[in-house]
């Protein structure tokens, strides 16, 4: 009996130890180096999220595809920059989103 409460304390207590990285989470920044682009230009897209964070970066077209898709790694101020290429897409407009598990942002190109 005594060590079934001691497990049911231990479990207790690494769930909590868990609970105020989950809930504080790394928060994210974007923004871009251009409001418009065309096919073939080169585009920046750049912010900052907690450092040595891995941020994933995608970019979906006007019609929901994902046209651009990465993995980076913030630096040790938490800073990052991604440069891509605009490929052939349909036409309309690029959404941009970086994110770190939930916590994402987003810009319109």
């Amino acid at each position: 009996m005594a060590e079934k409460r001691i497990a049911i304390i231990v479990t207790a207590l690494l769930m909590f130890s868990i609970l105020p990285g989950l809930a504080l989470g790394a928060q994210v920044s974007l923004d871009l180096n251009k409001s418009n682009a065309a096919v073939g230009d080169s585009v920046t897209a750049y912010g900052s999220t907690t450092q040595n964070e891995w941020v994933c970066i995608k970019v979906v077209d006007s019609c929901g595809s994902i046209v651009v898709f990465d993995l980076i790694k913030s630096n040790s101020s938490g800073d990052y920059s991604y440069d891509f290429k605009i490929p052939q897409v349909s036409p309309g407009n690029l959404n941009v989103v970086a994110g770190c598990g939930s916590n994402v942002a987003n810009k319109t190109l």
